[in-house]
């Protein structure tokens, strides 16, 4: 597990973990229109959420994550009245400095998951963290007041044991939002060719 846990560490730090050595060869990777949707799904068993992780106001997609398509799934914990129990699963292209180039990829897909435990430490907002033998510990919060989902990050305990050389600086902090082409249309195409917001389907703009 350390040495798939070390090699996973590697190609982050060769491709960067938000590709700030280079532009994002994937960046014209797009979320088909299917999920049209911003902010939390909450029904009597749980919170659901999908989208994209991203850096908000970030507008050189250089020193955004590698794009991804993300679904959060918390279940309650019924051992605990208040506590929940999430799965973040993630759909990520990862990219390479080149050019596309259909002779030679250089546009990897990975998929991956992680789970937290969740606590409410204040009204409306659960926070849960999933240890890592990598570089990062990763923070998952869900704002049920603001409807959001964040993802942030602290060093992990074996960052300087096993890895000082490839972890590099501290990840920023992701907000789940919505990157369908269908936030672009809803302002009549005049923003970014990759455009995200907290806008959803059933937004009247």
């Amino acid at each position: 597990m350390l040495v798939q846990g070390a090699f996973i560490a590697s190609l982050l730090g060769v491709f960067g973990y938000a590709s700030i050595a280079c532009a994002n060869s994937c960046a014209n990777v797009d979320v088909i229109g299917g999920f049209d949707e911003s902010g939390l799904r909450e029904t009597a068993y749980g919170i659901y959420a999908t989208g994209t992780f991203r850096i908000e106001g970030e507008r050189e997609e250089s020193k955004q994550p590698n794009f991804n398509l993300t679904t959060v799934r918390c279940e309650k914990d019924h051992q605990d009245s208040v506590g929940l129990e999430c799965r973040v699963t993630q759909a990520i292209v990862v990219a390479t400095p080149d050019k596309p180039n259909p002779d030679e990829p250089n546009c990897s897909l990975d998929l991956n998951y992680s789970d937290y435990s969740m606590k409410e430490l204040q009204k409306g907002v659960f926070t849960g963290m999933e240890l890592s033998t990598t570089c990062w510990d990763s923070i998952l919060t869900i704002d049920r007041n603001k409807q959001r989902v964040y993802l942030s990050f602290t060093r992990s305990q074996d960052a300087d044991k096993t890895l000082p050389s490839v972890c590099g600086k501290l990840p920023r902090t992701q907000v789940l939002m919505n990157c369908t082409g269908w936030p672009r249309i809803r302002k009549h195409g005049q923003t970014p060719p990759r455009y995200c917001d907290f806008s959803s389907a059933s937004d009247k703009r």
